[in-house]
């Protein structure tokens, strides 16, 4: 376990600690969802931001590619942390009207 020196600092709020969670991952990826459970991530103790972790990340990056979660704008830089209305997997191209 690591000790409160050695976590890193939240990136959002600048003050908490990121300690390892567990999160179930779920993404479409082209036409495919793809659903990972126990994927590691980090949550803040104070403000409670949630980010996968990189490592684990990449792994996936390197069996599905690197657009996997890749915004549907053009966009190509990959999300690591989570807003809560992506939590669920969805499809952010069929929130599209």
């Amino acid at each position: 376990m690591l000790s409160d020196n050695e976590k890193p600092t939240c990136t959002r709020c600048e003050v908490g600690k990121l300690t390892p969670a567990k999160t179930t991952f779920a993404r479409w990826y082209g036409p495919q969802f793809v659903v990972v459970p126990n994927f590691n991530m980090w949550r803040c103790n104070i403000c409670r931001h949630t980010e996968y972790d990189p490592m684990s990340f990449h792994y996936l990056e390197l069996m599905f590619g690197s657009t996997l979660n890749a915004p549907a704008t053009g966009d190509t830089s990959i999300r690591r942390s989570f807003p809560d209305d992506l939590m669920l997997g969805a499809n952010p191209n069929a929130m599209k009207s």
